[in-house]
C-alpha cells in the first residue's frame, strides 16, 4: 500500500510540474486546481489497479481500449467538462515533429483534430460551448518525455461550466493502449480512431 502511496505522490508532482508550465503559457494558472483534482484521481485510480486496490478512483474509473488512439469527453470536478484526445506515436509524430529541435513552445491548433473526431464527440464539443479550436502549448520538455515514453501523448482540453473558459494540457499517455479516466457521472461519450 506504501509502494502505490510513493507512485501516486511522485507521479502526481511530475505531473503537475508540467501542467502547471502548460496553463502559465496560457495565462490559466486559475485552473490549477482543477486540473490537479481530475488528474491527482486519474492517477489514483490508474495505480491502484496495478496494485489491485479498491479505492472510489478505482471503482468509478473508465477504462477503454484504444489500440489506434481516441478520444472520450465527460463531466469532472467544478463543473467542467473535459475533452482527452489520445494519441499514438504516429498521430502525435504529424502534430509535434516540427518543434522537436527548437526551444520554443509547441503549438498546435485543436481545431487541426477536429477531423479525426466522429459526429458523437463533434456534437458533444458543440453542445458543451467548447471551442472548436482551442491552442495546445507544451515546452520541448513535455515533448521529449512523450518520446522518451514511447511517443504516446494525450491533449486534454478542460472548460469551466460556462463554456468560456478553456484550457489546454499536454501530456504523456503511459498507459497506452488504455485509456483510464474518472467521469463524475456515467455521462461519457467515446470515440475509438
Amino acid at each position: 500500500m506504501q509502494m502505490a502511496a510513493n507512485e501516486i505522490e511522485s507521479e502526481t508532482a511530475r505531473m503537475m510540474s508540467s501542467v502547471a508550465s502548460q496553463l502559465a503559457a496560457q495565462g490559466q494558472l486559475d485552473m490549477l486546481p482543477i486540473y490537479e483534482e481530475i488528474l491527482t484521481t486519474e492517477i489514483e485510480a490508474k495505480v491502484n489497479l496495478k496494485y489491485g486496490i479498491t479505492t472510489s478512483a478505482s471503482t468509478d474509473s473508465v477504462s477503454l481500449y484504444f489500440p489506434d488512439g481516441g478520444s472520450v469527453g465527460y463531466d469532472s470536478a467544478f463543473h467542467t467538462s473535459v475533452f482527452k484526445m489520445y494519441m499514438t506515436k504516429e498521430l502525435f509524430d504529424i502534430y509535434a515533429q516540427d518543434y522537436l529541435y527548437v526551444d520554443a513552445p509547441l503549438e498546435i491548433e485543436i481545431g487541426n483534430l477536429v477531423p479525426l473526431l466522429g459526429t458523437t464527440l463533434a456534437s458533444w464539443l458543440i453542445a458543451l460551448s467548447i471551442p472548436g479550436t482551442v491552442k495546445i502549448v507544451a515546452d520541448l520538455i513535455t515533448c521529449e518525455e512523450i518520446y522518451e515514453k514511447g511517443g504516446y501523448a494525450e491533449v486534454m482540453v478542460v472548460s469551466d461550466a460556462s463554456g468560456i473558459e478553456t484550457s489546454t494540457a499536454l501530456l504523456v499517455w503511459d498507459n497506452y493502449p488504455y485509456a483510464v479516466f474518472v467521469p463524475f457521472n456515467d455521462n461519457y461519450v467515446w470515440e475509438a480512431f
